[in-house]
């Protein structure tokens, strides 16, 4: 790495740039020959160009102020004023700069105003004189304008007698006291300076006579400089490299995306340095600070209107050479029992076969210390068309692919009260007889929160075990159906669907819904048939193989005679009470339970004492009525006799 010193003081935020003229020229700022030009054309006779036209920029314009101008600076301020005033060509060099946080102060000696506008004036300062110094805000960017620009005519330092005056008796000595300590506690970063305008080599010289050794490493960069100037450059303590700032810029944001996160983790930068760098990559970090241990980063949020794109990029050795060539979840995938990982087969690449992995966000690596990771098939969301023909149903609902190999597809459907996983076969042959393996998988849920979903899709799943053809058609235009399987798939998805109708009805007549409703099971469909019973007040129909006997031991019938009841038929009531129904976690009781047996015949008759008997009756249907009530017997039958 070309600058890999310099590099790592940026790193940790010690260094600061120090920018000429020559950090403009791609913006098509004027040059220094240009000013010359356009000053030079301002003198009355060709005899005085000639004289001066070798001179230096602070000679030239010192001899235009004083003896052309007879010492006014008004018209040398406006002509350059209007040389500056220009649509800058490229502003690679300053929009790169600008994405840096690390340089925190940034010093020019440029009268252009490329550089601030480079920033969003909210995160900057720009200090021209001893007055701004008083309003720089620490955690704004302060760009240093030490010479200056026209935005203030007399902050302007560009005659030989300002320069004097700069250095001995500076108008704007607190921005010059700025400047010296910024030497004494930074590395200064020298770009757009050729060095052959002794102005700032004056500026090292007064600065390095001001703190003596104490003053940091300074660094320039520039593309060309020749021995003697090399070796003047050593003897100020000024480390030489032979670049373009472009070059270096992009080396620098490269090694800040690879290291920056590292460093933020290691204490070496602030939290607002990280930040704003990964805000400049369009997302901001959810970063942890514990007062001991290192700093830890957990999660990235995209700016707003931005997207975030996060990559794992990562090297295997032999032996899993051929696991990650293929990517063969079906032949080597696992599926990993933890509730935070979905349910889809997962390759892991671990330990020593595992040579690199690095995590990056957006261009930033977040991660490269990585020792293990899980890969799976990224699935796709789709929109699929469920059409039952023989149902007059059709629906859409959403679902998941992914595939699981070269040669099968997965697809995942959640229809709310189960999941469904159907894995097609594709192979070139298949293709051309247009049939496909297809293997389907149903997983019902314990339990589930919409009535409406479970009553609309147990079609599908009854349709499909009933035999009828069910088309997916984002799938195939082909039916799938189970009529050709050689066995004889019993199902109670009618039943299912009953029970959930019940639901739905028990809420309408109740006016109350459940918070989580369960999956059928006998027990919950009886219950739902009885309570939707008792709320509606209808008989249902209790199935009786074989009949039923009624009995009632040591009675009282005042009027009894044997020739009145004996092989007669009548009706017979028996009433049950307290009935417990528990149903999707609620309790309900419903006071009486009246089973009604008509016809059913006495068969028994036999006298206790004079006033007691026992009896018994027959009931031979296989089916009889109950009614649930909240009436007691007589009430709700009121011709009936009590068995006393």
């Amino acid at each position: 790495m070309k600058f890999e010193r310099l590099i790592k003081l940026v790193r940790k935020c010690k260094v600061s740039p120090f920018l000429g003229a020559g950090f403009s020229i791609e913006a098509k700022a004027p040059s220094v020959d240009d000013l010359k030009t356009a000053i030079l054309s301002e003198f009355d006779n060709e005899k005085l160009r000639n004289e001066h036209k070798d001179d230096s920029l602070q000679d030239l314009t010192n001899f235009f102020v004083e003896e052309v101008c007879n010492g006014s600076r008004n018209q040398l301020i406006e002509l350059l004023h209007e040389k500056f005033n220009f649509a800058p060509a490229c502003m690679n060099d300053h929009s790169m700069l600008a994405t840096i946080p690390h340089f925190k102060h940034i010093f020019t000696t440029n009268y252009d105003t490329l550089l601030e506008d480079s920033y969003p004036i909210a995160e900057r300062n720009v200090v021209r004189n001893d007055k701004d110094c008083t309003y720089i805000q620490e955690k704004k960017t302060t760009i240093f304008k030490i010479h200056g620009d026209f935005t203030d005519p007399d902050s302007v330092i560009i005659t030989s007698n300002d320069y004097e005056q700069f250095f001995e008796e500076p108008i704007n000595s607190g921005l010059w006291d700025l400047t010296k300590t910024e030497f004494l506690t930074k590395h200064i970063l020298f770009i757009g300076y050729n060095l052959y305008d002794d102005n700032i080599i004056d500026i090292i010289k007064h600065i390095s006579d001001a703190v003596g050794r104490n003053q940091k490493e300074m660094f320039l960069i520039v593309p060309r400089i020749n021995e003697s100037r090399k070796t003047q450059l050593k003897k100020l303590g000024v480390t030489y490299y032979e670049a373009y700032a472009s070059e270096f810029l992009n080396e620098l944001i490269t090694e800040l995306r690879s290291n920056i996160s590292k460093d933020f983790k290691h204490g070496e930068i602030s939290s607002e340095v990280y930040t704003k760098f990964c805000n400049f990559h369009d997302f901001t970090p959810g970063i942890i600070m514990p007062p001991d241990g290192e700093n830890q980063i957990k999660g990235f949020k995209p700016l707003e209107k931005k997207s975030i794109e996060q990559k794992i990029q990562f090297t295997v050795d032999d032996v899993y050479k051929e696991i990650a060539n293929n990517m063969d979840f079906e032949k080597y995938g696992v599926i990993i029992d933890n509730p935070i990982y979905p349910a889809i087969p997962k390759i892991e690449f671990k330990g020593e076969h595992l040579l690199n992995c690095v995590h990056s966000v957006n261009g930033i690596v977040i991660d490269d210390n990585i020792s293990a990771i899980l890969v799976m098939p990224v699935p796709k969301d789709l929109e699929l068309t469920i059409h039952i023909p023989s149902r007059n149903f059709i629906e859409i609902i959403k679902g998941k692919a992914y595939a699981l190999n070269k040669q099968k597809v997965v697809f995942d459907i959640d229809f709310h009260i189960y999941t469904m996983k159907m894995i097609v076969a594709i192979n070139e042959q298949a293709s051309i007889d247009r049939k496909f393996d297809v293997n389907f998988t149903f997983k019902s849920k314990d339990t589930f929160t919409d009535i409406d979903l479970a009553i609309k899709w147990i079609d599908f799943i009854s349709a499909f075990f009933s035999g009828e053809d069910v088309f997916i058609k984002d799938v195939s235009n082909i039916p799938f159906n189970i009529k050709n399987t050689t066995k004889n798939i019993e199902h109670n998805f009618e039943k299912f669907k009953e029970y959930y109708k019940n639901i739905k009805q028990i809420e309408q007549l109740t006016g109350e819904k459940f918070s989580l409703y369960h999956d059928c099971s006998e027990q919950a469909y009886y219950a739902s048939c009885k309570y939707l019973a008792y709320l509606k007040h209808e008989p249902v129909i209790v199935k009786s193989p074989g009949g039923v006997k009624i009995s009632a031991e040591a009675i009282t019938l005042p009027d009894f005679a044997e020739s009145n009841y004996e092989n007669k038929e009548m009706a017979a009531v028996s009433t049950s009470t307290d009935i417990v129904l528990d149903l999707n976690g609620k309790t309900y009781k419903i006071p009486y339970m009246h089973s009604i047996y008509s016809p059913c015949k006495v068969i028994k008759l036999q006298r206790k004492d004079q006033d007691k008997i026992d009896i018994e009756f027959k009931y031979e249907a296989d089916q009889y009525y109950a009614l649930y009530s909240d009436k007691p017997t007589l009430e709700e039958f009121p011709k009936v006799k009590a068995l006393n």
